[in-house]
């Protein structure tokens, strides 16, 4: 399974490093990466639910294409020995005219299913990303066709996308072509079921490189939404099982860190809750905004937050296995939630605890276990700082949990045996959610009493699509929303429906004057009004 590890740390490394200087050893290591998914030829390896492996080579394949000119001229001459298009004998055009898809009906590249339910397979997957869900057809090659090639990938890899030239200088968006294994023998999901989860999940790389951007550092978010893009497509395959074990053993670990198949169930979470709109208003969004960025002000829009959902998903991810059984989970649970695993604590404590001192990563999930022979008590702490989660992937934040058996000054009731009391820093961005004997007994809030200012703040036009402005609520649900210059000239006023944010109310607007247009960089000041009740401030916008 070496080869399955190396693949991970290489995802890592992009993920992580990309605004960095890459270091000859970083570079060669991908390069050997490279070698190996191109040239390496070996018998199909079997894939279990319990291995830590990838199944698609999208990101090691186009970041040495991207950054063909840092690597050696040794390097880039053997490199580009191997970027050239497989050769196959047959090839057969999909009854939708979109795709011709090229394979080896004999020798040793045979495709091993049947053609015809593989070209099947690609159209069902284009017409459910492009009619019903709206997105744009990934770009053809001069020939009117997008081409596909099922060729014997070995090592156990399902496939990838790669990248042939930039649609136009400068803009970060690619024609492909697709590559997919010829018998999946032995994999999680065999035969033709493969070849399904596969054409669904490269179609949507396709669709994501062609029409919107590739951003390296985000690398996380596209294996995720193309994993998602199985389920909703090919609902009764279920590849995705076999990546979830490793979120669900370290659900502690900030959002970007993961490789993107393990977290695949966040956007099955979203689309659930919101439907399918939400995520391709994200993709919207990632032209112009990181994927942390794009995920937080779509959340904004539909009148929610990243923390707020964050903590529902892990409340979600409680109960799941045995614990979807419960009757407690009827309101929390995933839809196939008995098939995935048991969530892991990152430690178990007596039950109670008056002094627990622990770290969060940013946009993590973190769930204390806490047990005394009769009862279990699960504490849900939830970091959403999301920005940290871009900024500082590998800061920690310290956070104070304490757990009593009696009433003590500054706790919230549990029950009448437990009290609970939860302390951080900078509370804007923390939950807390306790879960007693499997029942959710507390559904923990933002600490609302510390947003009271503008959010975000400052408001980068390039990076945020709403600001959210707080007010003083009373019986009325409309506002009137008046913003100046600091010479107090009027750029901007309306009346509107108040929203909520982190529990607060709150007028949201784009950041634009009456006419549409952005405003100039510079402090600008805010006055709402809610029936009598007047509010006044500062907020600051960038135009950058």
């Amino acid at each position: 399974m070496k080869i399955f590890t190396l693949i991970l740390l290489s995802l890592t490394f992009i993920t992580v490093l990309r605004a960095q200087q890459y270091t000859r050893v970083q570079l060669d290591s991908m390069y050997s990466e490279f070698i190996n998914i191109k040239e390496v030829k070996t018998a199909n390896i079997p894939v279990r639910a319990d291995s830590e492996h990838v199944k698609c080579a999208f990101g090691v394949v186009n970041f040495v294409i991207v950054n063909m000119s840092l690597f050696t001229a040794q390097q880039q001459s053997v490199l580009k020995t191997l970027l050239s298009r497989p050769i196959t004998s047959d090839s057969i055009i999909t009854p939708s005219g979109f795709f011709i898809i090229h394979y080896d009906a004999a020798g040793y590249q045979m495709l091993k299913y049947s053609i015809s339910d593989l070209a099947k397979a690609v159209d069902s997957a284009f017409y459910f990303e492009t009619n019903y869900l709206g997105y744009p057809p990934p770009p053809q090659d001069a020939d009117g066709y997008y081409h596909i090639y099922a060729t014997n990938l070995g090592g156990g890899l399902y496939g990838y996308t790669q990248f042939e030239g930039e649609i136009t200088p400068g803009s970060r968006r690619y024609h492909s072509y697709m590559m997919i294994d010829n018998d999946y023998t032995g994999y999680y999901s065999s035969g033709i079921n493969g070849a399904r989860v596969t054409a669904a999940h490269e179609m949507f790389h396709a669709i994501q490189v062609g029409n919107y951007l590739y951003r390296e550092e985000d690398l996380f978010y596209y294996e995720m939404s193309s994993t998602a893009m199985e389920e909703f497509v090919f609902d009764t395959v279920n590849d995705y099982y076999a990546y979830m074990k490793d979120y669900f053993i370290n659900p502690n670990r900030a959002f970007a860190k993961y490789s993107g198949y393990d977290i695949a169930i966040w956007n099955i979470f979203l689309a659930d809750k919101f439907g399918y709109d939400i995520l391709k208003r994200q993709w919207d969004l990632m032209k112009t905004m990181r994927a942390l960025n794009a995920i937080a002000n779509s959340l904004f829009e539909y009148n929610s937050t990243f923390g707020e959902e964050l903590r529902d998903f892990g409340i979600n991810c409680f109960y799941t296995n045995y614990r979807a059984l419960l009757p407690e989970a009827a309101n929390y649970a995933f839809e196939e939630a008995a098939k995935y695993p048991v969530i892991k604590a990152i430690t178990t404590l007596p039950l109670p605890s008056p002094d627990v001192k622990m770290n969060s990563s940013p946009s993590a999930n973190n769930y204390l276990r806490f047990v005394n022979g009769l009862d279990t008590l699960y504490t849900l702490v939830s970091n959403s700082d999301y920005k940290s989660g871009i900024d500082s992937i590998n800061s920690s934040f310290p956070f104070q949990y304490h757990l009593y058996d009696e009433e003590r000054t500054g706790t919230y009731k549990l029950t009448n045996k437990y009290f609970a009391a939860f302390s951080v820093a900078k509370p804007a961005f923390w939950s807390a959610s306790e879960i007693y004997n499997n029942t959710l007994i507390s559904q923990g809030n933002i600490d609302a009493e510390n947003i009271d200012y503008t959010f975000p703040s400052p408001f980068f036009y390039s990076k945020n699509s709403f600001i959210f402005i707080p007010i003083i609520p009373n019986n009325s649900s409309e506002v009137d929303l008046n913003i100046y210059t600091s010479s107090m000239d009027l750029v901007y006023q309306s009346h509107q429906t108040i929203s909520t944010l982190y529990g607060r109310f709150v007028v949201k607007w784009n950041g634009k004057n009456n006419s549409g247009d952005k405003l100039a960089t510079g402090v600008y000041l805010y006055v709402t009004k809610t029936a009598d009740e007047v509010k006044k401030g500062k907020l600051v916008i960038f135009n950058e």
